[in-house]
Order: structure tokens, then C-alpha cells, then sequence
């Protein structure tokens, strides 16, 4: 066992990656699985155990013991085995400190990349849902304090709650505003006990505008902006205020553009908390959008084969990379074996301003997928994972064989659906539906033609009752509204019975 290697899924690792390294030293639960093979659970990296020690101690409200190393203007920075906290002026609330003294605090606002805020005083989850119901589902703007500035974005607070605002959300305001101690305005944009809150100013001053190029990507309407500047890899292409990023490759004779430029484009990678990507070339008719969403299954031609994987033209418009992990399972991939102009399967698995990149697993996956989801039948009971947040047409979800949606009708009756504001519903639903969490479904329409499979939620289940009582509680201040949920759900139970 100990010359086994084990692959590390960075997706179930939280740390600061800035000062993770190649040799690094990292502590892990070995597991096997059902296929025999092993799989590293619970790592922990030791150059970040500190950090994860402390946020053990954030999510427990437990008491620290910490050293005052110094005063600023805003308040005190401690120290806890190495790892700097910060305890703001507003949390004091009377107590002196003295540098060089011990003193017990609790963390209020955690972070792997940002700063730690401490507080004198516990706050208990109960304390922070309750806090927290003040943002989930609202559209709204809010008024912040800044309390710290640092190299990733701003950490502000209101009266109860601590929120980040990184940089890339931080829009045009104007920096004579960034200040410790004054008061801007933002959006959430992300709401979970665990992280705080997320925020944007950008959002709040460009929210219509936002609007509008979600709607852009939605139905790949073409646009047009005027470019602002470049870098090596990448335009900057200015729309109405926001930034959008296109990529060099994904223009005609790029050498030929310049600065203020108009030029036409449509959005190929949209996102309220991330950069938004466009591609000129979409605007042709070898466009990737339409096909990557619909069933992302291509048939590529190799154009160069390299030690770390292979350049695949997609079409006349696009060459895309396959990395060697993504290429085949074996660990012993052979590469000779692959020729240039030879014929490869591939579906994408990002496409944005950074580039477009392949799988060949991916595509063989789909394949079984499709095969599967023509087994399937309406009625069958199924265990998925959330694969992705909410979004207004419903929620994602698969497992190793089938993907589906549980669409918003499923989850709402229709004449609600129209009633309500449904980006607000959507919001206070991502606590209610997390990223990569399980849920038991009943398959409720199977689409052999599109390979479409749409589920329904087991309301007989104990873990989707408690989720149902959630969104019952949206509508806590329409008791019609209500009464309305509560018999759509009666009538599911009595359905399957």
C-alpha cells in the first residue's frame, strides 16, 4: 500500500492553495471503494491544518485562546500558532487590550484566501440563519461597512454579519470610496453558513444590464461592445460598463484589431459571480454553444499530439485540448498509438475565455447515460446528487449513470410560478438544494428522442420533508400562496401512495 498513489480530488479539499506545493505533506482517510479501487476522504493538507483547525472552531463557535500582537487605527491583530486574526474596533465593545496579552475570542468570519475576523462574542449557526434570512432571496441592495482592505477584494460588515467583496466585483467605484469605515452598497451574490456572505458591487450598479446578457446567453443573441484593452491571451471588451473577456483564438484575424474597436460577439460562458466570456466566432455558422448545451457530443480531428495531451479541431473555428487524464482511465496511456488527422470522440468540458477543453470520458459517459436513461422508467425511485446551485428552471442533478433535471414545475405548482418573483425563490432555494448533496427522486417523464429524463421529488422521504417545510417557510407571508404549496405536495404523497 504505501507505493500506491492516490488521486487527490481538489474539489474535496479546502485550503489555501497559494501556499500548497508539489512534496507538500498531506494527512488523509484511505477508502475503498465498490470497485475496488481507493479513495483519499477527509484530506487535510499540513501546511493548512491551522487554518482548518480554525474553521473547526468557526463552525463550532469554539473558544480561542489568542496573543495580541498589535493595534491599528481599525482595531487589533492577534495571533493564533502562527496565523494572523483580525478583531475589528466594532467588536470590542469596551474591552482593553494590551499587545503581548492572551485573550479568548470566537471567529465571526472565516476565510482560506482572506482575512479572519474575530469577536469577543459567540455566534451561534441558530444565530446566523436567523441573520442570514435577512438576505436569502432578496434582489435587493445593502449597505455594508468596510473593515479591512487586502489583495483579494474588501471584507465589510452590517450591524450582525460579516460579507466579502472580491475584487472582480468591485465595478467602477470609485476608489476615494474604498475606505476603512465607510459605507457602500452591494448585492449578494452568495449566502452560506459557512462562507459569510458573498457580495458584489458590480451587481448592484450594473444588475439590469447583468440581466440582460444572461438573457443574451440564454438565447444566443448577438451583441456588440467596443474593445477596451488586451493582454497576451485575452481582450478586454467593454458592454455597457461590465468587462467581458475574449479570448485571442476565438477571433478572425485578431492582429487586425484595435483598441475601441466595435466588434459583434455572443456569450458563451455566463455567470453573476464570475467573468463572463464571449466568442466572435459563435457569431458564424459553426457556432459550439448551440451543440454543447443540446447533447455536447463532437467528433474531433487530432491536430498535434503532445506529452501533456492533444490539440483537437472541433470544427473550422475551434481547436480544443485534451489532457491525457481526460483521455482514457488507464494510468499507462500510450500516445504513440495516436496519429495526427485521426478521429477522436470528445464533448467539452469548459468553454470560456481561457480556452475550450475536451474529455473523451466525458463523451463516453454521455453515451452510457443515453443508453441508460432508455432503461429507465417513469415511477422508479433513483438516488442523485445536486451537481450545480439552483438555477430558474429548476435543479440539476445525476449519478454515475443518469443525468436529469427536477424541474420548477415539480417543485412548484404553475399558477405560483407565476406569481412570485422567481430569481428570489431561486435564491432562498440554494441553501435548500446544495451543490453535490444527495436527494431521492422519482423519475416523472423520460424523453428517449433528447435523451431528457425530468424527476420528481420523493415527498415521502425524511430528508426531502424537511427541504419541503423550507419552502413552505418562503412563503411564511402569503398564507393563500402557502395553502397552495401545501396541496400541490398533498397531492404528490397521496399520488405515489
Amino acid at each position: 500500500m504505501d507505493e500506491t498513489k492516490i488521486v487527490v480530488n481538489f474539489e474535496l479539499v479546502e485550503c489555501n492553495y497559494d501556499f500548497v506545493r508539489i512534496g507538500d505533506e498531506i494527512f488523509y482517510d484511505l477508502v475503498q471503494i465498490y470497485d475496488g479501487s481507493y479513495e483519499a476522504l477527509n484530506i487535510e493538507f499540513k501546511n493548512n491544518s491551522i487554518l482548518s483547525e480554525l474553521d473547526s472552531a468557526y463552525q463550532k463557535q469554539n473558544k480561542l485562546q489568542c496573543k495580541v500582537n498589535f493595534k491599528t487605527p481599525n482595531g487589533f491583530v492577534l495571533d493564533y500558532k502562527g496565523v494572523s486574526i483580525y478583531l475589528p474596533n466594532k467588536e470590542l465593545q469596551g474591552t482593553n487590550l494590551v499587545e503581548g496579552s492572551d485573550t479568548t475570542l470566537y471567529i465571526k468570519h472565516f476565510s482560506y484566501n482572506a482575512n479572519i475576523i474575530c469577536s469577543l462574542n459567540s455566534n451561534s449557526n441558530s444565530n446566523l440563519v436567523s441573520q442570514f434570512q435577512k438576505y436569502i432571496g432578496k434582489s435587493d441592495s445593502f449597505n455594508f461597512e468596510i473593515i479591512e482592505i487586502n489583495n483579494s477584494g474588501l471584507i465589510v460588515a452590517d450591524s450582525s454579519i460579516y460579507g466579502f467583496i472580491p475584487n472582480s466585483h468591485l465595478g467602477k467605484i470609485s476608489k476615494d470610496k474604498i475606505r476603512q469605515g465607510n459605507t457602500i452598497k452591494a448585492s449578494v451574490i452568495a449566502c452560506s453558513l459557512k462562507g459569510g456572505l458573498v457580495l458584489s458591487i458590480r451587481n448592484h450598479l450594473l444588475y439590469d444590464i447583468l440581466v440582460d446578457l444572461n438573457d443574451a446567453f440564454n438565447n444566443q443573441i448577438c451583441l456588440s461592445g467596443e474593445i477596451k484593452s488586451f493582454y497576451k491571451k485575452y481582450f478586454i471588451i467593454d458592454y455597457k460598463g461590465i468587462d467581458l473577456l475574449l479570448n485571442k483564438n476565438y477571433v478572425l484575424n485578431n492582429d487586425n484589431i484595435d483598441i475601441k474597436q466595435s466588434i459583434y460577439f455572443k456569450i458563451i460562458d455566463f455567470s453573476w459571480t464570475k467573468t463572463i466570456s464571449i466568442s466572435v466566432l459563435e457569431t458564424s455558422e459553426n457556432g459550439l454553444v448551440s451543440s454543447f448545451r443540446r447533447e455536447n457530443l463532437f467528433i474531433g480531428t487530432v491536430q498535434n499530439v503532445m506529452d501533456s495531451g492533444l490539440l483537437i479541431s472541433i470544427n473550422e473555428n475551434y481547436i480544443g485540448f485534451m489532457p491525457n487524464f481526460e483521455i482514457t482511465n488507464n494510468w499507462k496511456l500510450d500516445l504513440s498509438i495516436v496519429k495526427e488527422g485521426q478521429k477522436i470522440k470528445a464533448s467539452i468540458t469548459k468553454f470560456n475565455y481561457q480556452g475550450l477543453y475536451l474529455s473523451r470520458l466525458l463523451y463516453t459517459r454521455k453515451i452510457r447515460s443515453r443508453l441508460a436513461s432508455k432503461k429507465i422508467k417513469i415511477n422508479d425511485t433513483v438516488v442523485l446528487k445536486i451537481y450545480d446551485k439552483m438555477a430558474k428552471f429548476g435543479v440539476l442533478v445525476r449519478n454515475e449513470a443518469i443525468k436529469g433535471l427536477i424541474p420548477l414545475e415539480n417543485i412548484l405548482p404553475k399558477e405560483i410560478i407565476e406569481q412570485i418573483n422567481i430569481l428570489n425563490f431561486v435564491k432562498y432555494c440554494k441553501l435548500i438544494f446544495k451543490k453535490k448533496s444527495l436527494i431521492k427522486c422519482i423519475v416523472s417523464e423520460v424523453d428517449d428522442n433528447d435523451n431528457k429524463i425530468a424527476f420528481d421529488i420523493n415527498v415521502h422521504e425524511i430528508d426531502n420533508k424537511e427541504k419541503i417545510i423550507q419552502i413552505f417557510d418562503y412563503f411564511k407571508n402569503n398564507t393563500k400562496q402557502k395553502i397552495a404549496v401545501i396541496d400541490f405536495y398533498n397531492k404528490k404523497a397521496r399520488k405515489d401512495l
